[in-house]
C-alpha cells in the first residue's frame, strides 16, 4: 500500500482522482475494522477491552486519512482550474 501511495505522489499532477479514490478507501477500511473491533469486543468477553483499544487508532488515522482527503480534494479542484486558465 505504501508503495502503490507514493508511487502516486511521485507523478506529475499531484492531485489526481485516482489517489483521491484510494485514500478514501484506506480510510474507510480503517474505520470498518474499527467498528468490527467493537464488535469483537462485545461478542468475546474474555478480553474486554483488548480489541476495542486497538481498534481505536486505526478509527484516529480513518479520520485523519479522511481529513488528508478533502485537501485532495481542493488541490484536485484547484489544479482542474489551473489546467483550464492555461
Amino acid at each position: 500500500l505504501s508503495f502503490r501511495i507514493f508511487s502516486e505522489f511521485s507523478k506529475e499532477y499531484f492531485f489526481n482522482s485516482k489517489t483521491i479514490l484510494f485514500l478514501k478507501r484506506i480510510s474507510w477500511f480503517c474505520i470498518i475494522y474499527f467498528i468490527i473491533s467493537i464488535v469483537l469486543d462485545f461478542v468475546l468477553i474474555r478480553h474486554f477491552g483488548a480489541y476495542a483499544y486497538s481498534g481505536f487508532w486505526f478509527f484516529i488515522l480513518g479520520m485523519l486519512l479522511l481529513f488528508v482527503v478533502e485537501f485532495f480534494k481542493k488541490g484536485y479542484e484547484l489544479q482542474a482550474d489551473n489546467d483550464l486558465t492555461i
